[in-house]
């Protein structure tokens, strides 16, 4: 089954059948070893193969649901659930584990799906694919053999087969609908799945026997195979066991449980289990894991969220045979509990730090949900009575930030609109009881309620109004009114269901992919750059503890800014370069401290990362001067170069000599996790010093200090060379590389390498297992030792590694990648490609040519947009390197042209590419023209060059115009003959041409075709006015989009009035705010009662309009 299953071809019965009977054979006969666990793996491999995607209808089999080993799976799963039991005793090995795991996954799919293939996107699978004439409208002999006209209109026409030949073959033959127990069909095969279609033989007929034996099998299903009282008295004591007993985060137990917690959920199930899932709910465990959601973290962990939203939820989603006694046993502790998980939330009342805690936000609105729940009955009000959970969410509702954001967005799913609507809710289902309603009336609402008016939610609103609306009573009825207000609460969410719209970014953000930079988020607002830069410029001004959350608040905004477009961030540059200027920056360095991380029971406390304030100061900052300083070098190399320069003596004096003392020696002075940030700082500055040894005005600074002759000593190190295995020592001796590099484009540093013997070392790091070493280290030595090419080592992975760089930095305005200036490596480049070898292996990268045609082209799209006067990227790149770069790549283009006729052909098909050339024909340097002019003449000449782009633009130009007369706005499906023979549409639609009108009017008749509906869209003209006579002669239905623009139009007019005089059926429908019908359209539309559509009401009115239409079409239908 196995070859099978990883050659898709298609599973039988019998194959199913054969390979269970082999697994129970196995696991029957296995001989038990204490040291082996082959029956375990076994079960686990093959309970992974069930669960796979083309077994999926066999499982369902009467034949496969008998079966004896699933019985075995069930009994495997009740013993390693009484195992995880004693976990603390007899720890779970891995292989039981897996099986664990994959056990229950098997089983709830099972149990949930019986395997079947599940409904998707585009909907569900067909077990049989029907042949095209089985449809209506089958051929007939009514089509005239000559002219291929129908002498008679069927009602429903099949326009695939209305205008074949009687004597035409079918398409496919018919399939037989018989079912065949021993052979199930197989589903549709989409060309997109890739599977190998394999033509079997048709099975033998099912025999007597095989009938009868099916008749005498027992009907089962898997929930009576698998959810047994015994599989419940395990799962019970399991889930009691999580209540007691605290295992690490991700332990397997936590993943199960809550799989299992769901597959009971499911089917309803939910009485056995509890009395467990309270014990959960009122341990310590519950409340205890809002206090475990560290900062920034990103998804819960399976035990949060096992606590945090499974238990909940299988209280809210079921009613008990014991309903009446959870209250009693939840609300002591939920009420209790709840200041604890508030003051988790909104820690130190500071409004920022919600930006960080958006998981804890997601417990606390399931927690709220849970309350809402639990004061929905009188018995469990009376429990709120003597606590102060009133105040709780007051204090909700008096935080800024988050009614700020919560009144600011439209969708209920976001976390701070439901904690803001479950907080009203409670103190409305609170509020029927007196006490609580004398309490509520002495707080003063009304700027919370004039606030909460201005609500875009629909929830939000709801429950403002039904708060104030029992604020402003002077009694009220105790009785179980809650439930009511709950019921008219969900339909309420129910009739107003937000769609979201396209958000459109304020600037239309540019995307480097080469950088990993991202569109413009939308919350990057004015205010949260303003916010961002008070709270750097604050962290230059004022120092923290090294862990401190502010620190933590900040490093993570910034890391989104990194990533955006200079000119949305630049103001940011000012404090970040105060920072970087600061003392602080040279102190972290004095004092490196490592990160505190919450110790995991079970798991070892290892930490190796920095402090929030080191990555602060030597990461964070850092970066993003590299990223948007490139611009404003001048400022930045006046605020900072220096400095920079002189904290390097001092960073190098305190921490330079650890890489260089042998392991036990600098094991005496420092811990190994201190050793490691200490390289990490190192690596951390090197990367900035980069970031300045690529300004030719700032290199001759480096030689007044030892900083070379230091970096070349650690690199010439043997003791630091025995341990350049570890990755942060090569990730250094990578940066350091490069950094010399930038620095040898001077010719004095360059002449202080070359005594230093640097060409040797090089040597020998280029034999290090790190490509970016690699690369690194040749290319340095080219610069060392221009005769160096002849010795070349993995011209593989140094070829792959030029076209990245060059790729990558020809698309950033700093033209520059990971430290390394294009114009520098182009210059080595050509140098390298002297080697023949090299130069094969180059060529036949596939990403070679494209690689040397950017950097020929680079940013030539904004020079022809500046002459077109069109818009440009903010971000230019220096005009004197761009040319620079350019004539450097020409030569390297001109080097591979004579590679074969595929190279050239990929030249003339690159019109930016073709454009610089010719530019470079006429350029000043005689050696780069000479070089685009033999470029030019492999190409071709260059009078036919400009003919072939002349008539490139001339097709370009007329493929346009050809699209914009034969592209219509809306849909066209038919000429005006095929409609004198039928017309395939249910309905067909009147607006103007004006832009709102479109808008609304084209959305109505997409919803409409989503509800199958063929629904016939055109833009307003002759053409469509000739079809709506047609249609209206044949009554077809038409609607009638009314507007002004819609009363001013002839052509809408003209449609409705001959619709009219027909007795065509007409649906007006309004689609402009506050039009009324006067005048002669409305003397045109009589009785007829039209449909309003606006934003607010859409969902209502389409509806209405459906309802209209069905009974248009079923009166038709009898008629």
């Amino acid at each position: 089954m196995d070859f099978r299953l990883q050659k898709h071809l298609p599973l039988t019965l019998e194959d199913l059948k054969e390979y269970l009977d082999r697994l129970h054979q196995f696991l029957k006969t296995i001989t038990y070893r204490s040291k082996k666990s082959d029956g375990l793996d076994q079960l686990t491999i093959a309970c992974d193969e069930l669960a796979y995607l083309h077994t999926s209808q066999l499982i369902n089999h009467p034949t496969i649901i008998n079966h004896p080993v699933f019985i075995l799976i069930g009994q495997t799963l009740e013993m390693l659930l009484t195992k995880s039991n004693h976990s603390q005793s007899m720890p779970m090995k891995k292989h039981e584990e897996d099986a664990f795991y994959s056990i229950s996954y098997l089983i709830t799919q099972l149990c949930l799906y019986h395997n079947e293939y599940i409904a998707v996107f585009y909907g569900r699978f067909l077990d049989e694919i029907p042949p095209v004439t089985s449809k209506p409208n089958i051929r007939d002999e009514t089509i005239h053999y000559s002219t291929g006209k129908i002498k008679d209109i069927t009602e429903k026409p099949n326009l695939k087969t209305a205008r074949l030949y009687p004597s035409a073959p079918e398409a496919r033959p018919m399939e037989k609908n018989s079912m065949n127990l021993e052979m199930i069909p197989r589903p549709k095969k989409h060309p997109n799945q890739l599977t190998v279609v394999v033509k079997k033989p048709p099975p033998p007929p099912t025999t007597t026997a095989t009938k009868s034996s099916l008749e005498n099998l027992p009907i089962k299903t898997y929930q009576d195979i698998f959810l047994t009282s015994i599989f419940f008295d395990k799962l019970r004591c399991a889930i009691e066991d999580l209540s007691e007993t605290d295992y690490p985060p991700y332990h397997v137990k936590y993943k199960v449980i809550d799989r299992l917690v769901r597959l009971c959920s499911k089917i309803n199930s939910v009485d056995p289990i509890c009395d467990s899932i309270v014990k959960c709910l009122c341990s310590n465990m519950y409340y205890q894991m809002f206090a475990t959601i560290e900062l920034g973290q990103i998804r819960l962990t399976p035990k949060q969220l096992f606590f945090i939203y499974r238990c909940p939820q299988l209280i809210i989603r079921h009613e008990f045979i014991s309903q009446e006694v959870i209250p009693k046993l939840l609300c002591p502790v939920m009420i209790a509990k709840t200041k604890f998980i508030m003051d988790q939330v909104f820690l130190d009342n500071d409004s920022n730090d919600q930006n960080d805690r958006g998981l804890v936000l997601q417990g606390l609105c399931s927690h709220l949900e849970l309350l809402n729940h639990l004061s929905l009955t009188s018995s469990g009000r009376r429990y709120f009575l003597k606590s102060s959970i009133s105040d709780e969410m007051i204090r909700i509702l008096h935080n800024h930030s988050l009614m700020t954001k919560a009144c600011n967005n439209k969708e209920f799913f976001d976390v701070n609109v439901r904690i803001i609507a479950y907080a009203l809710m409670l103190l409305c289902n609170l509020a029927y009881e007196k006490t609580f309603l004398l309490l509520l009336k002495r707080t003063n609402f009304r700027k919370i309620f004039e606030k909460l008016n201005l609500a875009k939610e629909s929830s939000i609103k709801f429950a403002n109004d039904a708060l104030s609306n029992i604020l402003s009573e002077n009694d009220i009825d105790e009785g179980n009114e809650p439930m009511k207000l709950h019921q008219d609460y969900l339909e309420y969410l129910q009739d107003n269901v937000y769609e979201p719209q396209l958000r459109v970014s304020q600037y239309a953000a540019r995307t480097y992919q080469n950088e990993d930079l991202s569109t413009k988020h939308v919350f990057l607002t004015e205010e949260f750059i303003s916010n961002l830069e008070d709270d750097i410029q604050d962290l230059s001004k004022t120092e923290d503890e090294p862990n401190s959350k502010k620190y933590k608040r900040v490093i993570q905004r910034m890391r989104v800014c990194t990533k955006q477009s200079t000119h949305e961030v630049e103001s940011l540059l000012v404090p970040v370069i105060a920072c970087l200027s600061s003392t602080f920056y040279l102190s972290v360095f004095e004092n490196i401290e490592l990160a505190e991380k919450k110790v995991v029971v079970g798991a070892p406390s290892t930490s190796h990362e920095l402090a929030p304030k080191h990555i602060f100061f030597m990461r964070e900052c850092p970066k993003f001067l590299i990223q948007h300083g490139y611009q404003r070098q001048k400022e930045v190399n006046d605020a900072l170069a220096n400095k920079m320069i002189k904290n390097t003596i001092t960073v190098f004096q305190q921490h330079l000599r650890i890489l260089s003392q042998s392991d036990g020696k600098s094991r005496e002075r420092t811990d190994k996790k201190n050793e490691d940030g200490i390289i990490d700082a190192l690596n951390y500055h090197i990367t900035l010093l980069n970031y300045f040894a690529m300004q030719q005005s700032i290199r001759l600074e480096f030689l007044n200090t030892s900083i070379i002759e230091d970096i070349i000593s650690v690199l010439q190190n043997k003791v630091f060379l025995d341990h350049s295995g570890r990755i942060k020592q090569t990730k250094f001796i990578g940066l350091s590389l490069t950094l010399l590099y930038n620095l040898a484009v001077d010719e004095q540093i360059l002449e202080l390498m070359k005594s230093k013997n640097l060409a040797n070392t090089c040597t020998e790091l280029r034999h290090i297992n790190d490509r970016v070493v690699q690369f690194t280290s040749q290319i340095l030595l080219i610069t060392l030792d221009k005769t160096f090419f002849h010795d070349l080592q993995e011209m593989n992975s140094l070829s792959k590694s030029c076209i990245e760089h060059m790729d990558r930095s020809s698309k950033v305005p700093k033209l520059y990648y990971h430290g390394i200036q294009l114009s520098c490596l182009l210059k080595n480049l050509k140098t390298i490609m002297k080697n023949g070898s090299f130069t094969d292996t180059f060529v036949e990268d596939q990403d070679s040519t494209s690689a040397v045609m950017n950097c020929v082209s680079a940013f030539q799209e904004n020079e022809k947009a500046k002459r077109k006067g069109e818009d440009v990227q903010k971000e230019q790149p220096d005009p004197e390197n761009l040319e620079k770069i350019q004539h450097l790549a020409i030569h390297i283009a001109w080097k591979i042209s004579s590679h074969g006729p595929i190279i050239t052909k990929t030249f003339k098909l690159n019109d930016s590419f073709v454009d610089q050339v010719l530019k470079l024909c006429k350029s000043s340097v005689v050696n780069s023209k000479k070089k685009a002019e033999a470029i030019i003449w492999k190409l071709g000449s260059e009078k036919m060059i400009l003919y072939e782009q002349t008539q490139k633009e001339e097709e370009r130009a007329r493929n346009r115009r050809d699209k914009q007369a034969d592209t219509m706005d809306d849909e066209r499906v038919a000429t005006i003959d095929q409609w004198n023979d039928s017309i395939p549409f249910d309905l067909l639609m009147s607006y103007s041409n004006n832009v709102n009108d479109k808008i609304i009017s084209l959305k109505i008749a997409d919803r409409l075709r989503q509800r199958s509906y063929r629904v016939y869209t055109e833009k307003q003209g002759k053409h469509r006015l000739k079809l709506m006579e047609i249609a209206a002669a044949k009554q077809i239905p038409i609607l009638a989009c009314l507007s002004s623009k819609f009363r001013d139009s002839k052509f809408c007019m003209a449609e409705v009035d001959y619709a009219i005089k027909q007795e065509c059926p007409v649906i007006p429908v309004i689609i402009e705010e506050n039009y009324t019908i006067k005048g002669w359209l409305n003397h045109i539309i009589g009785d007829r009662i039209p449909i309003k559509f606006t934003n607010e009401t859409f969902n209502k009115s389409l509806l209405n309009l459906v309802v209209e239409l069905e009974g248009m079409i079923h009166l038709e239908e009898k008629n």
